[in-house]
């Protein structure tokens, strides 16, 4: 793997660890995770009803675009893995879908996440989560073990979406299903704001889009795809979802510049949620 990509992946991996931890979140006076949590929750399409039975510790370090799990074909006695679990809120409202026999799988590279996930498990009344610390690029699962893969605003921050979706499709059982959430773009973002290093984190850099997407699931074999979704963030849920309002921000790029940013990305970015099968 080029040392680029190397280097993205520990600046996400630093991100979200030091999120959870409560440490510094900027880079260079950018600002690299959300701290809205309450926000996040409201625009992602999660219900008082659904989260009812979770932890509400779990909602503290969610970073979400979406609801999967209330897309997802999950049954009684399923196989669900979560890519990129994060601190487990996706994984106990599945958890709760598969019932006593079902098992839910969660994977993700920040082990500060997966520590917290943990301790969230261990103190809710399910006893089917497993918790591995793994790349979605390669998914420690066997080939059709899975009825279905969820993700949650997860996979834009991978530079390889083929091999996630083609490692997805592997590990589904025919017949499986695949749902989930993300950021897309568009293509008139400017190149300058793309490569911003702090957006790498905020699920905004590494985002790609929409048709590129659905190109990438059907050259791996995904059918009956379907677009469940499609919102279009306002400038002012952007500042909620990214927390780039923050007064740190403006201090560390300057008002200008931090105002050309808003514009160039304004009515350009949006969370997309989709299903396919194998």
């Amino acid at each position: 793997m080029p040392s680029i990509e190397k280097d993205k992946k520990a600046l996400i991996r630093q991100a979200y660890a030091n999120a959870v931890k409560g440490k510094d979140q900027y880079v260079s006076g950018e600002q690299i995770m959300a701290t809205n949590n309450k926000s996040v929750i409201e625009l992602a399409g999660y219900t008082l009803e659904g989260l009812a039975r979770v932890n509400e510790q779990v909602l503290e370090y969610n970073f979400s675009c979406g609801n999967p799990v209330d897309i997802a074909n999950i049954r009684l006695g399923n196989r669900v893995l979560d890519l990129g679990c994060g601190t487990g809120l996706d994984l106990m409202l599945a958890a709760e879908k598969v019932g006593p026999f079902g098992h839910v799988i969660g994977i993700d590279i920040t082990q500060e996440m997966l520590d917290i996930a943990d301790k969230h498990i261990k103190a809710s009344p399910f006893n089917n989560i497993e918790l591995i610390n793994a790349h979605i690029e390669s998914i420690p699962c066997p080939t059709n073990s899975i009825d279905n893969v969820i993700s949650n605003c997860v996979i834009n921050l991978s530079s390889n979406k083929k091999q996630v979706m083609s490692e997805t499709f592997r590990v589904l059982k025919p017949g499986g299903s695949i749902a989930f959430s993300d950021m897309v773009i568009d293509d008139t973002i400017p190149n300058w704001i793309i490569n911003q290093a702090a957006l790498y984190a905020t699920c905004v850099s590494g985002a790609t889009q929409l048709e590129h997407y659905l190109s990438i699931m059907q050259n791996v074999g995904f059918q009956d795809i379907e677009i469940i979704g499609f919102k279009t963030y306002s400038q002012e849920e952007m500042l909620s979802v990214l927390d780039i309002e923050a007064t740190q921000v403006k201090q560390g790029v300057g008002e200008a510049l931090f105002n050309h940013m808003l514009t160039g990305v304004k009515g350009k970015i949006h969370s997309v949620h989709i299903t396919a099968k194998k």
